[in-house]
């Protein structure tokens, strides 16, 4: 939510089907949806493409982090949580590989309302970005791995879940201490 509360944002988790979403490798390039809730009912004003990081899975191949979370920043920029799956507290596996509060800004994204709608409507065929559209930029900001952590921090083992979906904590209102 913009915050003067005029429009809603809703990014997928990953690319649709149409856009490479089939595949894990694929599903990079997904979409941002701004919503104007003055309209009654509220109403599309813009639709941007957004691309997700990828990463190196631990069996050598690429993989695209979906993402659980956006937030607002200002203007045109925004906070995502992107993350891989499958890995952390209750997966075969507890070694995350993608963990990360990233950055994108739609500044000079092509603006796709209407233009790619539909069944047939495609961005990104197989997962390769069409020509034409100019996607948001997108920059890995801030990774979150227990690893990275001074020592003193890590007196104990935290496992990650397998899946964060807020980036702020269930009781957002309790101030967060540190004893050293």
């Amino acid at each position: 939510m913009s915050t003067d509360g005029r429009y809603l944002y809703a990014l997928l988790q990953a690319a649709t089907v149409q856009d490479g979403g089939t595949s894990n490798a694929n599903r990079r390039y997904t979409r941002l949806i701004q919503y104007d809730t003055l309209q009654a009912p509220p109403s599309v004003v813009a639709e941007y493409v957004v691309p997700l990081p990828i990463y190196t899975y631990s069996n050598g191949k690429p993989r695209v982090a979906a993402q659980s979370e956006v937030k607002y920043v200002d203007g045109k920029q925004f906070i995502v949580l992107a993350r891989d799956s499958n890995a952390g507290h209750g997966a075969a596996s507890s070694t995350s590989l993608y963990r990360h509060a990233d950055v994108f800004d739609i500044t000079g994204a092509t603006n796709i309302t209407a233009m790619y709608d539909g069944a047939n409507g495609t961005v990104a065929a197989g997962g390769t970005l069409g020509t034409g559209i100019v996607p948001a930029t997108y920059c890995s900001w801030l990774g979150m791995f227990w690893s990275l952590f001074p020592s003193h921090f890590r007196s104990a083992p935290v496992l990650f879940a397998t899946q964060w979906h807020d980036l702020l904590p269930p009781d957002s209102r309790r101030a967060l201490t540190v004893k050293s």
